[in-house]
Parts: C-alpha cells; sequence; structure tokens
C-alpha cells in the first residue's frame, strides 16, 4: 500500500484551541494551607519553609488573565526562586506576556519585593526572592496583559517553584565530593566519528558530578561536527534552586549576530527530592557542518559567599543521523518525573521520520497503561468525548513540524487506577523508509499528588532516586 500522510482535513481538525486547558491546573489560593488548593502541586510549605512546585498552569479569562496566591512565611526568612517557561506552551496561548510580583500583604502603600536576580531566555524567565525581615505574609501575583480588549487573557505555561529556608543555601553548595571543574564535565570537543554513510547512532553522558564554581560562574564551549544531516538531543541537568542552567547551540566560525540555532528550553527531571530536578534540553535536525555546544551558569549576588561552590550537573548528549533506522527520539514529560493521578496528561512524542498513515492510524498504535489511544475529534471539541472503555480512551491529538512532532493528551480517567504505566506504540512504520520504528517503552510513575519535599543539601533521601526509564538512554 501507498504510505499515507494525514488529509487536510484531519490537519485542520488537529489545530490547538485558542485556550488550551489540558494538562494544566489552576494557580492555589494558598501556598502555606493544606486546605488552599497547592496540594494538587506539591504544596503546601513544609513546616521548615520548603516547597518543590513543578507544573503546568492555566491563567484563564476570568479576572481578565490576574491570580493572586498568598504565603505566609510563619515568620521564617525564606528564599523563594520561580521559572516561568513558554516554550513547548505557546502553541496553546495567544501570548506570552505574563507579569509576576510578591507583594507583602497589608494594603496599600507596600512596595514590591525586589528580586535578588531575574533572568530572561527566549522561552522564559527566572527569578529570586529573599522573602522576610519586616514582613512575613506576602501575595504572588500574575497578570497575563493583553493590548486589547477583545484578546483573551488565557496562558499556558510551565512553572517551576522552589523554596528553602535561607540556611539551607550553603550546604547545598557545599563541596561533599571530590567536584570537577566544568571543563571535565563539558568538554572543548566531542568526536562523533561520523561519515555520510554513518547509521548508527552516537551517545556520550556524564553522570552526576559537582563543579567547583566562583560567583561569576561559568561558560563553557563544545565543538562537535556532523558528516551527516542529524537529529542532535542534548540534556543538561541541574539543580533549579542552585543554578540558572543555559544551553544552545551555533555553528562553528559563525558571526556573533548570527545567533543561536537552536536554543534550550528547562523542562523538570527525576523526583522532587533528587539533587538533579531540572534540565535544559535541545532537540533539532542539523545539517551537515561545524557546532559549537554552549552551556553556562550563572548565580545571584552575593550566591556563593566564600571563594568558590559546588554545584550538580549532568549531560546526555546524542546524535541519531538521517540514515540510522527510524523510532522515538525524544518523548515529553520525561519518565523519571511522577506523573499525577488526578491531572490530564499531555505527552510529545518527536519521531525521527513521519510515521505513514492516517491521524487514526498513528494514534490507536499507542497505549499508556495498557489502554489504547483512539481519535474521537479535534482538540477543539473534545472536553466532553472520552471513552469510558476500560481499554480504551479518545485522546486529543496534534501534529508539529511535518508530524515529526506528537502532541497527545490523556484524560485523568486513564491514570485513576494506576500506578505504574507504560508508553507503547505498535507497528507504525516510516513514510520515508517503510521501515518498522524502533522503541523502547519508558515507563512511568503515577502518584495521587506530587512529593514537595525537594533535596536540601547533604544525601538524598530515601526513594528520592531517578525513577522511570527513559527510552533515550538505552
Amino acid at each position: 500500500a501507498k504510505p499515507q500522510e494525514l488529509a487536510p482535513r484531519e490537519q485542520a481538525a488537529v489545530q490547538a484551541a485558542k485556550c488550551f486547558a489540558m494538562g494544566t491546573v489552576p494557580l492555589p489560593l494558598d501556598l502555606f494551607n493544606p486546605k488552599g488548593g497547592s496540594l494538587a502541586l506539591g504544596g503546601p510549605l513544609d513546616k521548615d519553609g520548603r516547597l518543590l512546585i513543578r507544573s503546568h498552569i492555566m491563567l484563564t479569562d476570568i479576572h481578565d488573565g490576574r491570580k493572586k496566591v498568598y504565603l505566609d512565611t510563619g515568620g521564617k526568612k525564606l528564599q523563594l526562586k520561580i521559572g516561568v517557561m513558554f516554550g513547548g506552551h505557546t502553541r496553546f496561548s495567544t501570548a506570552s506576556q505574563l507579569s509576576f510580583e510578591v507583594q507583602p500583604s497589608g494594603g496599600k502603600g507596600k512596595t514590591s519585593v525586589k528580586p535578588a536576580e531575574s533572568w530572561t531566555t527566549p522561552h522564559g524567565w527566572e527569578r529570586v526572592f529573599v522573602l522576610g525581615g519586616d514582613a512575613s505574609q506576602f501575595w504572588l501575583s500574575f497578570h497575563h496583559s493583553h493590548r486589547e480588549r477583545s484578546e483573551s487573557a488565557c496562558v499556558h505555561f510551565g512553572m517551576a517553584m522552589e523554596v528553602h529556608p535561607v540556611d539551607d543555601v550553603p550546604r547545598m553548595m557545599s563541596c561533599a565530593e571530590s567536584p570537577s571543574s566544568p571543563q571535565e564535565i563539558f568538554p572543548s570537543s566531542i568526536e562523533i566519528g561520523q561519515s555520510d554513510s554513518t547509521t548508527k547512532p552516537f551517545r556520550f553522558a556524564k553522570s552526576l558530578s559537582w563543579t567547583r564554581q566562583e560567583q561569576g560562574g561559568f561558560l563553557t564551549r563544545t565543538k562537535f561536527t556532523l558528516a551527516t544531516p542529524s537529529y542532535v538531543s542534548v540534556e543538561v541537568g541541574f539543580n533549579f534552586f542552585l543554578s540558572h542552567g543555559e544551553m544552545d547551540i551555533i555553528q562553528d566560525q559563525a558571526s556573533a549576530s548570527s545567533g543561536s540555532v537552536v536554543q534550550g528550553e528547562m523542562d523538570s527531571v527525576h523526583s522532587p527530592g533528587h539533587i538533579i530536578n531540572a534540565h535544559v534540553i535541545v532537540g533539532k535536525v542539523l545539517p551537515p557542518g561545524n557546532y559549537i555546544l554552549r552551556v553556562a551558569d550563572d548565580h545571584y549576588p552575593g550566591q556563593v559567599a566564600g571563594d568558590s561552590g559546588c554545584f550538580p550537573f549532568t549531560l546526555e548528549f546524542r546524535v541519531v543521523p538521517e540514515a540510522a533506522a527510524p523510532t522515538v527520539v525524544s518523548v515529553r514529560p520525561h519518565p523519571s518525573v511522577p506523573v499525577p493521578r488526578g491531572v490530564d496528561l499531555v505527552m510529545t512524542l518527536r519521531f525521527s521520520e513521519a510515521p505513514q498513515g492516517s491521524l487514526e492510524d498513528v494514534v490507536s498504535a499507542i497505549s499508556f497503561g495498557g489502554v489504547q489511544a483512539a481519535t474521537g475529534g479535534s482538540v477543539n471539541a473534545m472536553s466532553e468525548k472520552y471513552a469510558t472503555s476500560k481499554r480504551h480512551s479518545t485522546v486529543q491529538a496534534s501534529t508539529e513540524e511535518d508530524h515529526l512532532v506528537w502532541v497527545i493528551g490523556w484524560s485523568s480517567q486513564v491514570l485513576a487506577d494506576l500506578s505504574t504505566a507504560t508508553l507503547k506504540i505498535g507497528s507504525l512504520r516510516s513514510n520515508r523508509t517503510n521501515k518498522t520504528f524502533q522503541f523502547n517503552p519508558p515507563k512511568y510513575t503515577v502518584v495521587n499528588a506530587p512529593d514537595g519535599s525537594p533535596w536540601k543539601g547533604g544525601a538524598m533521601a530515601k526513594g528520592a532516586g531517578s525513577r522511570g526509564s527513559s527510552p533515550l538512554q538505552r
């Protein structure tokens, strides 16, 4: 049979809605009371003032895109870091302008708390605040501004928020193990050894290592060469609270004004109590040529009080040549991140080649936790169309980048009775080569609610190691 792609009618049917809410949770009323609505996010603050939230958030047209969250420090001096990520989420929203303020409670006349540091990237921003002193009660204010009254205030974004007592910071940066230099983790070059006929994927990795850094952080440059068109995937893991990790790929010998070939986006990795709880990732098909991978870390003023501190990092560098067997090159969310049971799950799968077949053919080959996906309508009109069958679930689906990227939305009903779930893909063939896709099924852990207890320095708590297995690392 002749290989098939999605028909134009099917493409139109899977375009994302203007205010796509699947897989998101609303911001809570507060972050310190168990009844304040933060349990689904990993809250509230524990008795010592620690908290880690990693979730997908939705602001709606209700209150014109405004939301205030109450935080009581209980008289403790706390440090709060927040990161907002639009990369991968802007397709669900009309704009990416989101303002954030920390305001002492108590009425007008009190000025907002100034951030100790603020970073902005093409895919979002991060800010650090110190809370305490004259106030112990604060409002965390979010607002999605829009220029015209008729424009929707709806916005969908990824959010990481980590809170610690300020006394945690020196302990988290202590050099408990023999530290490495950044250049030992991110070398000056990586020899891929490709030719124009290479068919074997390449992998270079560095496990958890501690880098000794001064206040100014670091910037490394790693050269690599591609002899054939290849999908390049890089993951740099770090601790979100301690580091502002950035990464991009540029062409070697490029002018300063030419910019990045691809810019990294931050996402979650591992369980909340793991030392490495975030990573910045890139994934793109690059033509033959000479490239430089740039990795950087930065710190807020006064973070490194002594001569230096130690910061954890990992590296995963993969190259899949065009002539390699067709495969699924990435799956998000990362399988090591626990999946909350009461929230719809949106998965993004990237294929090395476009799969052949209709929308129904591709989606019906995918199963999660033994439940087979089935089509039932577009993402614009599917909110009431979840199947009731135990073994089948109607999903929302959309495609991007010429059908290389598939976004599959699973109803929370699928997760209701699961404690673990494996993502499987049946017999799918490449639309270009007609070869069957290779895929190592990743296993996810399903939990009632995220554990909001972050690593606080020293040894990791028992059970805080990496959960799940990634098809990318096999």
